[in-house]
């Protein structure tokens, strides 16, 4: 396990000079908003500049001591990531800056909400009192908004799990960041909801088993996912995204531990189930996954880590811990070819933020989880 946590810490390293190549100046007339060109497939700017310094703030914590990143000094580290924070908490609709570029509930709004406030909260002892308060109005406006929003369903074509999934984090870390709100308990009680409404099923609509204190009829409003809990994306059987989910869900439970708070039954509901019913059967020695149906993003990506190291770390599962091992050990090599640090080669970084982004969580699921277990040689 402590060998995994420093490969991890050594890949994200190695990204930083890649990532500080899309490091521009301020398009804001406001001091100290700089921001990275992070878009790219998939990706938007909030979501990849927050990503980057999710990654910065988590090399920052886990070495404290350490002098400079990859040739880049660490104050210069710290520095640009409190400009990106500051650059898309203002470019939030709910700051009230008026560029209104991105959130205030529209679809993805959670998602590019998460990383860099997670960040803020790491490094909340060097923000200063208009950050901090730029950080707490568009989290905790984010996660009110999430409060009443309709829940996702889908379970033909285009399932609605990642959406809830993904949702669930906002209201999850504004209950751990801003505990002092008069929010704060619904937050946590719309985080479970959410959840839980990411992996269900038709027949949950009149189950009586007890989740987190209430029947699980009493918190589903949505159907995700096929009776046998295959999940259908982009109009097809899609594992990647059957993995996903749980990978959001794990923001969660990550903000959660950094608050010190005991995990909902509601972050593992149906994990364990859908790896033993179905992902499990499609993993490949070298710890991907094969897709019977294709799939329709990058192959290779290996951006389901987080997930084998959730079944690692919070499970126990020493299989997953196994593939986790042998995907994390490609994923190095393979980077070790490019002298950039870049993971893919990519022209725009957008789409690998989210991946080092997904390192990073699986660093702190390893540190706050953990730990993995050592794979027998069964």
């Amino acid at each position: 396990d402590g060998e995994k946590q420093e490969l991890l810490l050594e890949i994200i390293e190695r990204f930083v000079p890649h990532a500080e190549g899309f490091f521009r100046a301020s398009d804001l007339s406001e001091p100290a908003t700089g921001r990275y060109d992070a878009v790219g497939s998939g990706v938007t700017q909030p979501r990849g500049a927050g990503n980057i310094a999710f990654a910065y703030a988590t090399l920052l914590a886990a070495r404290p001591e350490q002098a400079s990143f990859g040739g880049v000094p660490r104050a210069v580290m710290i520095d640009r990531t409190i400009q990106s924070i500051r650059h898309e908490a203002l470019t939030n609709v709910l700051s009230g800056a008026g560029y209104a570029r991105w959130g205030n509930g529209t679809w993805q709004a959670s998602l590019e909400t998460y990383s860099w406030a997670y960040a803020a909260w790491r490094l909340w002892d060097v923000l200063d009192e208009d950050t901090r308060g730029l950080v707490r109005g568009v989290v905790t406006g984010e996660a009110n908004i999430l409060l009443t929003k309709v829940i996702a369903s889908g379970e033909e074509e285009d399932t609605g799990a990642e959406d809830n999934a993904w949702n669930s984090t906002t209201p999850a870390l504004a209950a751990g960041m801003f505990p002092d709100e008069p929010n704060a308990a619904a937050w946590k009680e719309t985080a479970i909801r959410l959840a839980l409404n990411a992996s269900s099923i038709a027949a949950d609509e009149a189950s009586a088993e007890v989740v987190d204190g209430r029947p699980l009829d009493d918190w589903m409003a949505s159907v995700n996912l096929h009776p046998d809990l295959t999940l259908e994306n982009h109009g097809f059987f899609n594992p990647i995204y059957q993995q996903v989910t749980h990978v959001d869900i794990g923001d969660s439970a990550i903000a959660y531990a950094q608050a010190d708070e005991p995990l909902p039954e509601a972050f593992s509901f149906r994990t364990e189930e859908i790896w033993e019913r179905i992902l499990m059967r499609l993993v490949t020695d070298e710890g991907d996954f094969a897709m019977p149906a294709g799939q329709d993003w990058t192959s290779k990506d290996f951006q389901h880590l987080a997930y084998l190291g959730i079944l690692a770390t919070r499970f126990g599962r020493a299989d997953a811990s196994l593939f986790e091992s042998r995907a994390l050990g490609l994923v190095a090599r393979r980077q070790a070819l490019h002298p950039s640090g870049s993971l893919l080669g990519q022209s725009q970084i957008g789409y690998e933020t989210m991946l080092i982004k997904r390192l990073a969580a699986l660093y702190w699921h390893h540190r706050l989880l953990g730990p993995s277990p050592t794979p027998t040689p069964e």
